[in-house]
């Protein structure tokens, strides 16, 4: 869809409405999209029923017009985000001449929506305004901000669920452990890292393998966005966080690379150790 084209279409106001949602992403070539969310005026959404043109339908108790890949309304307050239409569209984002909600609001909105769709286009805005950071920092961020966690893993997973088979999923905080896990195997060997990260302990990556010191690492991996409903941090104060259950749905997913993990690997096996202990 050319959103700027089909909002241009309207031939609404300018001044008396605000496209929000999704739309801003098509705008700023982050994503696609399908429709075409507006808040309008009371006074603009007065005209537009007495026009006829659209259908009109309650939802969550508040009055919506329908149109052809559109949905148009005049409140902007929900359950955990509130702000006066004059506001929204006061500090409105003009692109090419059309006013979208600012990203700013646009991820305070989603934030408080918090479905799937909602998280998913949150992790493209902040790629989209971390061009160029890098991928652990990003990911610490967007925990520490929207209290997201991470499950790194070598394989891809399609359906939209973690499963385990020993009902207890693990997850993290920490952008270095997920990228780890999303790299590195554990078959056949044991990954070793400190459970407690800090400038006096730092990750160091230890992996015990048997006698032919093979391994496997990837060269690329995925790490799959959690929230934290259910999850306990155990131990406390760690990086790990654990929730008993057999499955747990995924909101976004992002994609590592080798570049991406750049802390040191130590590997050794049994006669190693048997070395280092005769020293």
């Amino acid at each position: 869809m050319d959103i700027i084209k089909k909002v241009k279409e309207l031939d609404f106001p300018f001044g008396e409405y605000v496209i929000i949602g999704g739309g801003i992403l098509e705008a700023l070539g982050i994503r696609d999209t399908n429709d075409i969310d507006v808040v309008v005026t009371p006074n603009l959404l007065k005209k537009l029923r007495e026009s006829g043109k659209y259908k009109e339908e309650i939802k969550w108790g508040k009055l919506f017009l329908l149109g052809d890949k559109i949905e148009i309304g005049d409140k902007l307050n929900w359950d955990n985000y509130s702000t006066e239409i004059s506001e929204a569209i006061k500090t409105a984002t003009i692109i090419d001449g059309v006013p979208f909600l600012n990203i700013e609001e646009t991820i305070k909105f989603k934030t408080a929506l918090g479905r799937e769709k909602d998280f998913k286009d949150i992790i493209l805005i902040e790629k989209y305004l971390n061009k160029g950071i890098a991928v652990e920092k990003l990911m610490d961020y967007i925990c520490k901000k929207y209290g997201l966690l991470l499950h790194g893993s070598i394989h891809e997973i399609k359906h939209g669920k973690i499963k385990s088979n020993y009902n207890k999923i693990f997850a993290t905080n920490k952008g270095v452990i997920a990228i780890e896990r999303s790299l590195y195997s554990n078959v056949g060997v044991n990954l070793q890292y400190p459970y407690f990260i800090s400038k006096e302990n730092p990750f160091v990556l230890k992996i015990h393998t048997k006698d032919d010191r093979k391994f496997i690492k990837k060269d690329k991996g995925f790490v799959y966005v959690l929230k934290n409903d259910g999850f306990k941090n155990d131990p406390k104060g760690s990086w790990q966080f654990v929730k008993e259950s057999s499955e747990v749905d995924f909101v976004a997913v992002i994609e590592t690379k080798d570049k991406d993990f750049t802390y040191p690997v130590e590997i050794f096996n049994d006669f190693d150790l048997k070395e280092r202990n005769k020293k």
